[in-house]
């Protein structure tokens, strides 16, 4: 089967291709992310009547125990009050880090900051920001593209005791995490919201085409490469047939060519896969794995059709 090499580089590159498709479209979706303070498409929003504080709130929330969840009080435009537990997304860094958990669970106030926020006072090499609640310690300054709302934010722990009190029902809460439907009840019982979806825009002024057509555009072509592919390793396994075989003999040989070629281009799939999570930026592996799947199958239903085709083609001009 040397002759399929070519075939068989033709698919790594192939899947290659769909590795960068799918990561310039999660890249794409992080910037939508980071522009809203690091919310998916899937998080939910809404409004409490309760004047529980927020600091009691996120005690409350300690206590239940919820995991892989994130829910951002929205004080003002540029200021949120997190309570977060678990794995749930990340933020980019320019200095510093961000809450740990046990950040997250101190009556100390503490802040994670957009690069724009001025003035920062360092002393003993800490650096602070002056509030109504005095200097509060920076833990950390986050950045992006100089346009995001991302670089104007200041994040201060839910837990630490603010001067005045907030209370619940002088924010918007926000609610995000891995296991959103599962939560949405318990979450909206304990801070007296009654949720809907949050209305996610795109970044900036990209249009739709931006934002999803291109990533569309490149998937049908990554698709019509499927089955050229077919059609041209199916041409390759046509001229490999020995002469002089009776139909017969002919359709078993084909017949294994055919199974051989469908292992060659799974395996090559498979490493350009691994190529693929190895070199590009993959929010969602899962998705370009489908995707890598779905190709490949295009690809062994394009081969049948093509064989196929091409072995009626013979029984005609073995009639003739």
């Amino acid at each position: 089967m040397k002759r399929f090499v070519i075939i068989d580089l033709l698919w790594i590159g192939l899947i290659v291709l769909a590795g960068w498709t799918w990561s310039l479209h999660d890249q794409s979706e992080y910037a939508d992310r980071l522009d809203h303070y690091g919310l998916s498409e899937n998080a939910l929003v809404g409004h409490s009547a309760k004047t529980t504080t927020v600091t009691t709130a996120a005690k409350q929330l300690a206590a239940a125990n919820l995991a892989d969840l994130q829910v951002q009080f929205r004080v003002s435009a540029n200021r949120r009050l997190l309570y977060a537990n678990g794995d749930y997304g990340s933020l980019p860094l320019s200095s510093g880090q961000w809450f740990s958990d046990a950040d997250l669970r101190s009556a100390l106030p503490v802040v994670v900051v957009g690069q724009a926020v001025k003035p920062l006072y360092t002393g003993s090499s800490q650096q602070y920001l002056k509030g109504q609640a005095g200097f509060v310690p920076v833990l950390g300054v986050v950045a992006t593209r100089g346009a995001s709302p991302l670089n104007r934010v200041i994040f201060q722990n839910a837990s630490g005791q603010a001067t005045p009190a907030v209370r619940l029902s002088q924010t918007t809460i926000y609610v995000d995490g891995k296991h959103l439907a599962a939560q949405r009840a318990a979450l909206g019982k304990l801070l007296g919201v009654s949720w809907h979806a949050y209305t996610y825009d795109t970044t900036g002024n990209r249009s739709w085409w931006a934002e999803v057509g291109l990533t569309i555009l490149r998937s049908v072509g990554l698709v019509a490469g499927a089955v050229v592919l077919a059609a041209l390793a199916a041409r390759l396994m046509h001229v490999g047939l020995p002469q002089g075989l009776d139909a017969t003999m002919r359709q078993r040989y084909a017949r294994s060519l055919f199974t051989r070629a469908l292992g060659h281009s799974a395996i090559a799939a498979a490493a350009g896969v691994a190529g693929s999570w190895w070199w590009f930026y993959l929010t969602d592996k899962t998705r370009m794995l489908g995707f890598a799947v779905a190709l490949w199958a295009v690809g062994a239903l394009a081969l049948w059709f093509w064989t196929r085709h091409q072995a009626r083609k013979d029984d005609v001009d073995d009639i003739a």
